[in-house]
């Protein structure tokens, strides 16, 4: 697994790095990626394959440049970066037509596969928001395209993961990718530390799958469980730290030491600077990323997801109970910081209408009211295995991730669609 995992990490690098500004290259590299699963299919070796080179393309090809802070902001939306994930051969991108691709031959075998409770729960809440919308006047038809892949990437994981989760090749697939990824972000750091040009705060969320080599490690009897720690989370990573610890302390020791030691190690990179915390440090990152760094002024980010919820709230008694469903968007009003394309789309930002918050807790607030919220946690936390601490927090590690993001809705769906069969 390791030299495979090796391999695969080399050359998500090289495309990364290197390939993804051509234009013609990356459009060769991303059709052969696109056609793979299908000249593949028979039976569960294609959802095997979709599986696979959706968590690849998702997991370790990036949708920007790494040195994305090198772009001036009012071009960001400009650059030139041919990824999977942003190249588009027709109206959509590779990755968005192979999950639609994906659901429609999912659809050809609906009657062999079951439907989920919390699928369907948020199409139907979804459905009450969208009418609530209409009413009010908060649905923009241009954001429908988003929040329909997010619930078509949910429907694709779910059935994978209830069709696959007895399958010994589906969890090795997922092994290969978590690998994969902690190896890419060792690469990633050690081509910043040669070319002296770090990159940490720019580059994905991969930067929290080193730990992960204790979990592939050790949890071998449970790899399922996985699932969850390749949802890209920031601050809620000390919250599956606590949950290893309480859920069983042989192995939370072990991931808790691997990661520190990792830290250190990395940290001495730039060793004069770890302890002043300059925001150059990787020390520094890791520290404002997990949410353990303690500043008197709070960074723009959390402020902006603060004002987001504030807006939320401020909505009628009805949507704020019921949401706005599909297509729905916010406003920032009042807001006391400047907002640029490192927030929203520039179209956003001109129009103030905002699709997607930058939390899960506030899109379904969004999308389908407290109610809605209310429910979906509800239903998450009856599927999620342990007792009742384990499952309040995990359920709170998926309920405050960003799930409006595809490829975590996809994982979600994933976990959903085994816990449910297993």
């Amino acid at each position: 697994m390791l030299y495979r995992a090796i391999i695969v990490s080399i050359i998500s690098f090289f495309f990364n790095e290197f390939l993804f500004y051509d234009y013609e290259i990356s459009f060769f590299i991303n059709t052969l990626i696109f056609c793979l699963p299908f000249l593949l299919y028979k039976s569960v070796s294609f959802y095997l394959k979709l599986n696979s080179i959706v968590l690849f393309t998702g997991v370790l090809l990036r949708h920007r440049p790494r040195e994305i802070h090198l772009i001036p902001i009012s071009s960001r939306g400009d650059f030139d970066y041919y990824s999977f994930l942003s190249q588009k051969p027709f109206l959509l991108t590779f990755h968005s037509l192979l999950i639609i691709l994906g659901l429609i031959i999912l659809l050809l075998q609906i009657k062999k596969l079951k439907s989920h409770i919390i699928f369907n729960t948020f199409i139907i809440l979804c459905f009450v928001g969208f009418i609530v919308g209409l009413f009010h006047d908060q649905i923009e038809f241009s954001f429908l395209q988003a929040d329909i892949r997010w619930i078509v990437t949910l429907f694709v994981g779910i059935n994978i993961g209830y069709k696959l989760s007895s399958n010994n090749t589906f969890y090795q697939s997922i092994n290969y990718i978590l690998l994969s990824g902690a190896i890419l972000t060792i690469f990633n750091l050690i081509y910043d530390t040669i070319s002296n040009d770090f990159k940490y705060k720019y580059s994905s969320d991969l930067i929290f799958l080193i730990p992960l080599f204790g979990i592939l490690m050790l949890n071998k009897s449970k790899i399922k469980n996985i699932f969850l720690f390749i949802i890209p989370v920031t601050r809620t990573d000390i919250i599956l730290y606590l949950l290893l610890i309480l859920n069983k302390i042989k192995l939370s020791f072990p991931l808790i030491l691997t990661t520190l030691i990792t830290v250190l190690i990395l940290s001495l990179y730039n060793f004069d600077q770890v302890f002043t915390q300059s925001e150059q440090s990787f020390t520094s990152f890791i520290l404002r990323e997990s949410g353990l760094a303690s500043n008197s002024v709070l960074d723009k980010s959390l402020m902006v997801r603060i004002y987001e919820l504030q807006s939320l709230l401020n909505q009628s008694f009805v949507q704020v109970m019921f949401g706005n469903g599909f297509g729905s968007f916010f406003e920032l009003d009042n807001v006391n910081l400047t907002l640029d394309q490192s927030d929203f789309s520039k179209d956003e930002l001109v129009k103030n209408k905002f699709s997607q918050p930058h939390t899960f807790i506030s899109y379904l607030i969004l999308k389908i009211g407290i109610i809605g919220f209310i429910a979906i946690s509800y239903l998450t936390f009856t599927h999620v295995k342990g007792g009742i601490l384990i499952k309040a927090l995990l359920s709170l590690c998926f309920l405050t991730s960003f799930y409006w993001v595809p490829l975590s809705a996809y994982i979600w769906g994933i976990y959903l669609g085994v816990a449910k069969k297993t």
